[in-house]
Formats: C-alpha cells, sequence, structure tokens
C-alpha cells in the first residue's frame, strides 16, 4: 500500500484571523510569511497529536486487494471520496463510513486487482471544528511570542489550555 499526499491546503484558518489572535495590526505585514509557516508547522503538531488531517488534503492510496469485502482507510477526517479505480477502471461498487480516525469502504462484492483511491479529508474554509482550531491558535501563538509562552530562557512547559482542549480528540481517549 502506497499513500501519497497530493496536496494540502491551510484555508481553514485566514491570516487576519491568526493576526486577530496574536493581536498583530492588520496592516502590518513584515511577518505574514513567517506566520504562514508557523501556521503549517502548528497544524501539524495538532495533526499528530490528534491523529486526524485538519489542513485541506487531497490524498491518493494505491494498493493491491484479493476478494476483499472492505477496506479499512487509515487517516482521520475524511470528507469525500473523489474518484476509485479498480484495475484502471472507475470502480462505484462502494459504500463508506467515515469515523474520526479511519474510514472503512465496503464493497458491493468482493474485489480483486490494483484500487486507487483518491479522497479529501480535514478542513476547510467552510468547515471547520472550533476547538480543534483554538488549538492551533494556541500552538502558533507560542511559536510565535516565544519569550512569553511555552519557552523562556529558564524552561519548557506544557500548555495546559492546549493539552485539555486537544485530549478530547486523542485516540486513547479513557471514558
Amino acid at each position: 500500500m502506497t499513500l501519497t499526499e497530493q496536496s494540502k491546503a491551510f484555508t481553514f484558518i485566514s491570516l487576519s484571523e491568526i493576526k486577530k489572535h496574536l493581536h498583530i495590526n492588520e496592516a502590518y505585514t513584515d511577518d505574514d510569511g513567517y506566520i504562514d509557516t508557523l501556521l503549517e508547522v502548528a497544524t501539524k503538531v495538532v495533526e499528530n497529536d490528534t491523529s486526524r488531517t485538519l489542513a485541506d488534503t487531497t490524498f491518493i492510496i494505491n494498493d493491491t486487494l484479493d476478494k476483499a469485502k472492505e477496506y479499512t482507510i487509515e487517516i482521520g477526517s475524511v470528507r469525500s471520496i473523489e474518484a476509485i479505480t479498480l484495475d484502471g477502471s472507475v470502480f462505484t461498487g462502494y459504500t463508506i463510513e467515515k469515523g474520526d480516525f479511519k474510514s472503512v469502504l465496503t464493497f458491493d462484492e468482493p474485489v480483486s486487482g490494483d484500487i486507487s483511491i483518491t479522497l479529501k479529508a480535514g478542513f476547510t474554509a467552510t468547515e471547520k471544528d472550533k476547538v480543534l482550531i483554538q488549538c492551533i491558535l494556541i500552538k502558533v501563538f507560542g511559536l510565535y511570542d516565544n519569550e512569553r509562552s511555552e519557552f523562556n530562557s529558564m524552561n519548557y512547559y506544557k500548555n495546559n489550555v492546549y493539552e485539555n482542549l486537544v485530549n478530547f480528540y486523542k485516540k486513547e481517549r479513557f471514558l
């Protein structure tokens, strides 16, 4: 099985929203490129901590199946299946059950051959989870304002607000 990240867009949080969170005047543009980089880094941290895809991402999965009745996609926050081909031909004989940490394709009948699945995962500008967005903003703040937040010259401390928010989304949640 091969998994390829085709494209990734960080459109779910605008630069304007980040600047507002950081208390930066909208007219100040010197750090815009740097802030965009921090958004990417912070998003990857939260994605890693929650086992979910947050940035609007297109993935391509290629695999070989032998009489498979179902196929598990180990990607969190799948939004849609864009296309499936089986041995190079369009394939439509499936249903999908989407989950927080994985999705399962169930085939109408057993499937054999080379399968290619193109899917979208993550958030768009209109679809977003406010708590996870706040987690990303907390991380961006910690990276941008490093003298007064998560890092200082004496030590490193864990942001309890971030930890408390992100714990609701972790895979290993105990009830």
